[in-house]
């Protein structure tokens, strides 16, 4: 009533209300609590020979599996979403001469609409194999139910839903388009492709189908990400953003996340086809992105790890930096005889997962896990703050962040956490 306000009472009053308001409205808020990814000790898995990395991972969520393959390997294994290795099978060519010996996997496939895997190595072979049951549904063996004999060699595979197309990449960045159901008359497949494409001028690094969008993408060192329409083949657009070839890409809810041998990796919003956000932070090139997300409730959020093995968690929402919001980052436990880690996989097991954040197996030398937990934050009391008058923002420096309300609400509006050295 007396027209004047002081510091007690102001805080006073932005604190009651914004406790007020973050009770009423579902908006970003201080949690006290924080997910961190930590190494699971009590995991520990032998299969792997230690001397070559591991050069693919694969994940089949409709059996909860992973399967795993190593760098100049004839053999892939299987292993369940909790990492126990539950069975592996040898590629044995038909004849064993010096060339077959050398055999080495390139890429493997799941095709859950034959229930098959498909496997391409360096024999130029397109195996197509079926998992033998016993009859209380115990896994016996694979058999190979076809193989398409390759003229060129085949290096990358990816199976289409809905077009029902097999994709498979040659070393010269042709893309092939396979027709299972192309058969001769004495049931073989007839070996020649429904179509071929060469949309790219470099090397084609992954191939991913956007459920959602009727779509599905191809990433290139040639910096480019290709949209292709499923009902025709046909391109739909283009990505263009990155200084240098993209390695690796992500999609979910209509964002798409690249990355590549920049340090930087770009969030795309697939509706404007447009970059809305640069993932910023990593030192070294990124090779590998997964999305976490498991329905359209969770805030997105992805994982990257770069050829130095350090992972990073980030939050993709734009708080008006362009930004995304470092998380975590976190290294490999283990010091990597073969080169940097390449492959990981959420399998989003049950009793290891919080919430949206799933557990990772991580295949480098060996195969390791890490699993989120959940930690309260601890106290940090404020190291600076101050008020601004023309936009009525409250801004406090706690810790590594700057924390933002708004005090016509008392609502707490976002933080800035990733900063790093020299930064204005």
């Amino acid at each position: 009533g007396d027209e004047v306000v002081d510091w007690e009472e102001f805080t006073s009053f932005c604190i009651e209300t914004g406790m007020i308001n973050s009770k009423e409205i579902n908006s970003a808020e201080l949690d006290e609590y924080t997910i961190e990814y930590q190494i699971d000790s009590a995991f520990s898995d032998r299969s792997l020979g230690g001397q070559h990395p591991v050069r693919a991972m694969l994940e089949i969520p409709e059996k909860n599996r992973v399967v795993l393959v190593e760098e100049k390997s004839a053999s892939f294994s299987v292993f369940d979403n909790d990492g126990l290795l539950l069975h592996t099978h040898q590629i044995i060519p038909g004849e064993m001469n010096e060339s077959d010996r050398s055999m080495a996997i390139h890429d493997i496939t799941f095709v859950p609409e034959y229930d098959i895997l498909a496997v391409c190595g360096s024999d130029h072979v397109l195996y197509l194999f079926n998992e033998q049951l016993s009859s209380a549904g115990q896994h016996k063996s694979y058999t190979i139910k076809d193989k398409i004999i390759l003229r060129t060699l085949h290096v990358k595979l990816q199976w289409i839903p809905v077009a029902n197309v097999l994709c498979s990449v040659d070393s010269g960045n042709v893309m092939y388009l396979w027709d299972l159901e192309s058969r001769m008359p004495d049931g073989s497949h007839t070996g020649m492709p429904r179509n071929t494409l060469s949309p790219h001028k470099d090397m084609i690094t992954n191939i991913l189908f956007l459920k959602d969008r009727g779509l599905f993408a191809t990433a290139s060192l040639d910096k480019k990400v290709i949209l292709w329409g499923l009902d025709n083949m046909k391109e739909r657009g283009q990505l263009i953003g990155h200084t240098l070839g993209i390695r690796s890409m992500a999609y979910a809810n209509g964002v798409m996340v690249t990355v590549g041998f920049e340090y930087d990796g770009i969030a795309w919003d697939l509706t404007s086809k447009t970059q809305f956000l640069i993932l910023r932070g990593h030192r070294h090139s990124v090779n590998r992105v997964k999305m976490l997300c498991l329905n359209y409730e969770h805030t997105l959020k992805c994982i990257t790890v770069d050829d130095s093995g350090e992972f990073r968690l980030w939050e993709l929402v734009s708080h008006g930096t362009g930004y995304a919001t470092c998380l975590q980052d976190f290294r490999s436990p283990f010091q990597e005889p073969n080169g940097p880690t390449h492959c990981f996989t959420l399998p989003f097991s049950n009793s290891r997962s919080v919430a949206e954040y799933s557990d990772m197996l991580v295949g480098g030398s060996r195969l390791y896990r890490m699993n989120p937990f959940k930690r309260m934050r601890e106290f940090v009391s404020v190291a600076a703050a101050t008020y601004n008058t023309a936009s009525s923002h409250f801004l406090c420096g706690i810790s590594d962040a700057v924390h933002i309300w708004d005090m016509r609400t008392g609502l707490y509006l976002r933080k800035y956490s990733n900063f790093v050295n020299g930064s204005p």
